[in-house]
């Protein structure tokens, strides 16, 4: 039998916190499996720094040579020394880390900071660790911040369930916190919000520690205030069961187990734009609220609630789609080296890769990206690796989703400066991506970081061509062709000498692709017919995995809540929606909003949401508002309050994503031949197709006629929910990748 020893750091003075909860919780589970595990805990006293720097030598001396597998969790149990040494990181000492210039200024604090340094790097070396874990990303986005050594080692995020059994959903009662008492926990955060909540709705709050005195102070002037103190198991689950909300807003919280069992409870989580790894798990608007970090947003976020009790089971249980997927099995499995998926076999790690950012995913190609890929079956992970293509951002390694974890490596100086000037040249066009090709050398790390991931991986996918000469020999290899794009920039470039020059090196780039991959995805019947023509792919490579939405996030709001959305927007009337980034045929578009369409429907409020601002257009009537690029929760909002949307594109290839995002929010569309291509719809049934010109008389049309406006609304829905999902897309993507890497393996039996 398999003896594992789990070490656990412990303070002079009793604390069951998270961690402790959680660690606990792995014993247990590896007992469960047959294993014999042993609960190993040392005294380490943070108070100190001598005690501190007795800790880590405790750790370093500690003889479990009887044992056949070591866990280390918490700074400093990694600095114990065992032939199978495996680190499940929960965090390193955080004062000489994040937390450092809020505490120390002094020579000697940045002389001790220099030693934990030192001795976390020995500690957590590649040559005493076999494998390295993290609880959260922001573990990992810490060290990197602090010595960029860390992008070196190959940490994966491990999001762990919590240790507590038997989640139940009850009634929707209460305001619930549930944490240590600690300033960096930021109780008092919400406490303070209360002032801005009117009636009855109680605070609870569970827990202790060294700031209950100061939460006691803004609770004695506040009868809705309770503080419990420590509860047991049981209590806590009841706590949770009957909340109407949980607020969770740390500080750069490693990761946080009161997001996952709140989501275990089907309750909403609030949390904050800096609380760290709980504000990359609550995806804003969806299963919950990530807002600034001030009582007055936390207030607002809790009298939403308060307002609509519907959507705060609603966010609850998509939270809980969220919880249910982390599991034990997985993490006992990861930390043993049996990675494998729900069905036994190990997991297929897709590699995609691009030259943009991914988060936010705002645009129809991060969009795509986003929504296709997290939404593979569970057999598959995604790493995506691309880059920030603007200057200022550090180097970012985050998990986007429980599957998908994005890396984005910061564009250099020279290279962003050279493409300004090819840009320049070619009449101030957007030039960023068909220069990747070239330019991409000028930041080196790109490919380093993307060369690693690439012996890691079981497929490739390119996502867009422009970082193909990077990607080397690596297969299968999947083009996901987000549009033509040839067709695209000769018509975008075709203005100045060097743009056509550009044009003719993407069509040279785009053909090698495509004859040199193993499978081309398109958005539409559409483009396979335009590479097939214009670089003669054959048909058989092609596979159309058209753009979606997933129907579970955005939903169609019913319309007695139009009114009021209109009001928390401050518009009024008729509202007509555009979305769309700034990219040329939009930003025509725009155009064509602002000096035609406001102009004939004067009566009519035009919001223009995402990129584009009245620089882009030239002018800006008074009925027409640029909203600039909003949060997740804005733009639901803004869905409900919309009466008619509105895509005037005249250019371009694949499909406008957001059509699918009007139609799954019940807001009916009115648009042109071009904007509607490669969706299987109707005129007249799941949107209306029409001339520019004609755009006026139809949106009249949509607000006169109740009867073809619901029918629109509904028809419209159906049709994403069964042929534009994203979760039913993606399996379709899935199905491909499998046989590619079932052909592969064919292959390579062949030919031994």
């Amino acid at each position: 039998m398999m003896r594992i020893a789990v070490l656990m750091p412990t303070q002079p003075v009793p604390v069951k916190g998270g961690a402790e909860r959680l660690t606990e919780g792995i014993v247990r589970k590896l007992r469960e499996r047959g294993y014999s595990a042993d609960l190993v805990k040392v005294e380490v006293d943070e108070r100190s720094w001598e005690t501190l720097l007795e800790g880590y030598c405790k750790f370093f001396y500690l003889d479990l040579s009887s044992y056949d597998l070591v866990i280390s969790t918490k700074a400093p149990s990694y600095m114990v020394r065992h032939r199978n040494h495996v680190s499940y990181l929960y965090h390193t000492v955080r004062v000489f880390y994040d937390m450092f210039h809020e505490i120390s200024h002094d020579k000697e604090s940045y002389r001790r900071r220099d030693i934990v340094h030192s001795l976390d790097k020995y500690g957590l070396s590649p040559k005493r660790v076999r494998r390295h874990f993290v609880n959260g990303s922001q573990v990992v986005k810490r060290l990197i911040e602090a010595d960029s050594y860390w992008r070196s080692i190959p940490f994966e995020v491990l999001h762990p369930p919590s240790p507590l059994e038997g989640f139940r959903e009850g009634d929707y009662k209460y305001v619930f916190i549930v944490g240590r008492l600690h300033r960096w926990k930021r109780i008092d955060l919400v406490a303070k919000a209360m002032r801005y909540i009117k009636g009855d709705v109680q605070l609870l709050i569970a827990g202790d520690g060294e700031d209950r005195g100061v939460i006691e102070e803004i609770a004695s002037r506040d009868r809705r205030i309770e503080l419990l103190g420590e509860v047991s198991d049981d209590e806590l689950l009841e706590l949770y069961a009957n909340a109407l909300v949980v607020p969770f807003t740390p500080k750069w919280e490693d990761f946080g187990l009161v997001t996952v069992e709140a989501f275990m409870s089907k309750k909403p989580v609030i949390t904050c734009t800096d609380s760290g790894e709980p504000a990359v798990i609550v995806k804003d608007g969806v299963s919950g609220f990530v807002c600034p970090p001030k009582p007055r947003e936390v207030a607002k976020r809790i009298r939403y609630f308060l307002k609509w009790p519907d959507e705060a089971r609603r966010m609850g249980r998509n939270g809980y789609r969220t919880a249910k997927e982390i599991t034990w099995s997985n993490l006992i499995a990861k930390l043993l080296g049996l990675e494998q998926s729900s069905s036994g076999s190990r997991r297929v790690k897709v590699l995609v890769a691009d030259n943009q950012v991914l988060d936010p995913p705002v645009g129809g190609g991060r969009v795509r990206i986003y929504d296709l890929y997290r939404s593979l079956p569970p057999e598959f992970e995604v790493t995506y690796v691309g880059s920030f293509d603007w200057l200022g951002p550090a180097y970012r390694e985050q998990m986007l989703d429980e599957r998908l974890k994005e890396i984005c490596v910061p564009m250099t100086v020279p290279h962003i400066a050279v493409n300004s000037l090819v840009s320049r040249a070619c009449g101030g066009e957007v030039t960023l991506d068909v220069t990747t090709p070239f330019l991409m050398r000028l930041t080196p790390l790109y490919k380093r970081v993307l060369r690693y991931h690439l012996d890691e991986c079981d497929v490739v996918v390119c996502s867009h061509p422009w970082v193909y000469p990077y990607i080397g020999e690596k297969r299968p290899l999947i083009y996901d062709a987000h549009n033509c794009e040839y067709y695209i920039k000769r018509e975008i470039l075709g203005g100045t000498f060097l743009g056509r020059i550009l044009a003719w090196l993407v069509k040279r780039l785009e053909g090698r692709v495509c004859r040199e991959c193993d499978a081309i995805f398109v958005c539409s019947e559409e483009d396979a017919e335009l590479f097939k023509r214009i670089y003669g792919v054959d048909g058989s490579k092609i596979h159309v995995i058209p753009n979606g939405v997933r129907t579970d996030v955005v939903k169609m709001a019913p319309l007695e809540r139009k009114e009021e959305a209109k009001r928390e927007l401050g518009a009024s009337g008729s509202v007509v929606l555009f979305v769309g980034s700034p990219y040329r045929p939009n930003i025509e578009a725009a155009r064509f909003i602002c000096s035609k369409l406001a102009e004939e429907l004067d009566s009519c409020e035009f919001l223009v949401v995402g990129g584009i601002t009245e620089e882009h257009v030239g002018c800006k009537p008074g009925n027409v508002r640029f909203m600039g690029i909003v949060d997740f929760s804005t733009l639901m909002k803004v869905y409900e309050a919309s009466d008619v949307a509105v895509n005037p594109v005249t250019r371009g290839s694949g499909s406008n994503v957001k059509m699918f995002w009007y139609m799954a929010a019940g807001v009916p569309v009115v648009t042109t031949e071009v904007g509607a291509r490669g969706i299987r719809g109707e005129h007249m049934k799941h949107f209306i197709v029409a001339e520019l010109e004609d755009f006026p008389r139809y949106i009249r049309l949509l607000l006169e006629d109740r009867e073809l406006y619901l029918r629109i609304r509904r028809e419209a829905r159906k049709l994403v929910e069964e042929e534009y999902d994203c979760r039913v897309i993606a399996r379709r993507a899935g199905e491909v990748m499998l046989k590619l890497l079932e052909r592969r393996r064919d292959e390579g039996s062949h030919s031994v």
